[in-house]
């Protein structure tokens, strides 16, 4: 990703930053870190217009400057959307920012032989159900159900037979019962009739819906040694946070205080290699976990 920038704001105060949303806007989760190319404010001392410890563009530029970021990570993604987020007080005025020549490139992909309109899910009282629509269809066999506990391990649960080949829409639903966790990972494996397949995005459906409405970010993902997480509103508990490997492994353990909407935790006294890991929190009313990608250049 890359766009040319030049602004003028209230220094260490008003900016701007990117967002990314995998969902088609339902979610959105801030893009990037201090790094160079990219963020020049790391919001580390003091709540400005943005939350502490969310990086923004903050520093005058007079002129236009490039700014450019890897966002290979969200590759494999079918539905990636991408906003700036402006942000100022009304105490001091200033000039503001222009944005021009905005860019996404990379390698040009092989067309899907499914147009998948949607994928989501939804926890009633006995089991999760998914469902999604294509919008066309080639050459398609069907979709394996796979579902995961962690978002890095996955099994088969179940298979849906496509359409074959279709130019009208098509809707279809899979219901897992077998549930005795709070919360799972889910993806489809589409997969030709010449044995070909490709991947949905994931998405995750929690059975305490309590976690999923008061998580506002967990930021920023990739990380590198640190992870800000922010609710909608303050935890009346103590809150639990584990940091797991993909074998169920307790690699971090704290406890924080209640009373507390945003929490930075630090895993820099621990040795983490580059990798993927299962981020627990835990409170009085309610348990999730979250994936997290550790990645050093962050």
């Amino acid at each position: 990703m890359s766009f040319y920038k030049k602004n003028s704001f209230e220094s260490g105060w008003d900016g701007f930053r990117l967002e990314y949303s995998l969902d088609k806007g339902d979610n959105w989760t801030p893009l990037g870190a201090v790094v160079g190319g990219w963020y020049d404010f790391a919001n580390t001392v003091q709540t400005t217009s943005f939350p502490i410890n969310q990086p923004y563009f903050n520093s005058t530029s007079a002129t236009f400057a490039l700014r450019s970021l890897d966002i290979s990570f969200l590759g494999g993604n079918p539905n990636v959307a991408f906003r700036f987020v402006f942000k100022s007080d009304g105490s001091i005025n200033s000039v503001g920012v222009a944005i021009d020549d905005f860019q996404i490139s990379g390698a040009s992909n092989d067309p899907l032989p499914v147009e998948m309109l949607s994928f989501k899910g939804k926890a009633k009282e006995e089991y999760n159900e998914l469902y999604w629509v294509t919008a066309a269809e080639s050459n398609n066999s069907g979709f394996e159900v796979e579902r995961s506990a962690s978002g890095f391990d996955w099994e088969k649960i179940g298979f849906v037979a496509g359409a074959g080949n279709s130019v009208s829409i098509k809707t279809y639903a899979y219901q897992d019962k077998n549930i005795t966790l709070d919360g799972y990972y889910y993806r489809l494996k589409q997969i030709d009739f010449n044995g070909k397949y490709s991947y949905t995005k994931t998405i995750y459906i929690s059975r305490n819906a309590k976690a999923t409405s008061l998580i506002k970010s967990i930021f920023p993902n990739p990380f590198n040694t640190l992870v800000n997480v922010s609710f909608q509103e303050q935890i009346s508990a103590e809150l639990h946070v584990s940091l797991m490997d993909l074998t169920g492994k307790a690699l971090f353990t704290k406890v924080y205080p209640s009373k507390n909407q945003d929490y930075l935790i630090d895993f820099s006294s621990i040795s983490l290699p580059d990798g993927n890991y299962l981020l627990h929190l835990k409170s009085k009313d309610f348990s999730t976990s979250r994936k997290l990608v550790k990645l050093s250049s962050r």
